[in-house]
């Protein structure tokens, strides 16, 4: 069970450091270019992530 938790606080802390840089990135960012991102783990972003876009949409898969 340790080490379930050590791989959740890892992957946490994956992706804390994978959303830094993209926003580091985007702040960086100049030009017409459309950026489009997806995630299958929108629950564990930060929502400060959402509010560097202008659309946010949800695409739920059909069961």
């Amino acid at each position: 069970m340790s080490s379930y938790k050590r791989s959740v606080t890892n992957d946490v802390g994956e992706v804390r450091r994978v959303v830094n840089t993209f926003l580091q990135l985007d702040d960086e960012h100049v030009s017409d270019s459309l950026i489009i991102s997806a995630t299958n783990h929108k629950e564990i972003l930060d929502h400060a992530l959402y509010r560097r876009f202008d659309d946010v949409i949800s695409i739920t898969t059909l069961t």
